[in-house]
């Protein structure tokens, strides 16, 4: 892109690209959160939360309907952003490569993400797996996970969800369960 012909810039904190030109036109064509009412009076976005992967392929998704990915936690953090933006095509493709790559060791992690951002058929894929597989996963493999979720997770797929609370060594979710019986 050409910095002569913009009208617009996606600002960041990474030394080598502090800036990437933009035009107001393709941000309010490819996202409903970018319209004009959003865009009105703006030179630019503040890109400086965002790793320069991450917005590199959003820039090239928004141009050239090219996506990239390249490792599994770039594309994490890619749908996380895509969603926020409201790049529901992003998001799909995202969703779908993710599901490529799920296996025993990511799937909770990717479960937990796909619930955060309504990413349906990532969750029940996550899901079926996790369910196949719950013998196999221990208490790092939930980690990263919610309190909430994992409690909501624990009570739809075992009997005793207290229980499996206490070997997964969540004290957080112990609670939750303690919580939850204590008004009964």
């Amino acid at each position: 892109m050409c910095p002569k012909y913009s009208n617009f810039e996606c600002s960041n904190d990474h030394p080598f690209d502090k800036c990437v030109p933009a035009h107001k036109i393709v941000l309010t064509a490819r996202s409903k959160l970018w319209n004009e009412e959003f865009l009105e009076g703006k030179s630019e976005l503040d890109w400086s939360d965002i790793d320069s992967a991450v917005a590199t392929g959003i820039i090239l998704w928004l141009y050239k309907s090219d996506i990239r990915l390249v490792s599994d936690e770039i594309t994490l953090q890619l749908i996380k952003k895509a969603y926020e933006f409201k790049l529901d095509s992003l998001v799909e493709n995202c969703e779908q490569y993710l599901i490529s790559a799920v296996n025993i060791r990511n799937c909770v992690k990717f479960y937990s993400v796909a619930e955060e951002i309504h990413a349906s058929g990532l969750r029940e894929y996550c899901s079926g797996l996790i369910s196949a597989h719950w013998d196999d996963l221990n208490s790092s493999d939930f980690e990263h996970m919610s309190g909430p979720l994992l409690h909501q997770m624990l009570k739809s797929k075992t009997h005793l969800p207290l229980h499996s609370a206490v070997r997964l060594q969540r004290e957080d979710v112990v609670f939750l369960c303690l919580v939850e019986n204590s008004n009964r």
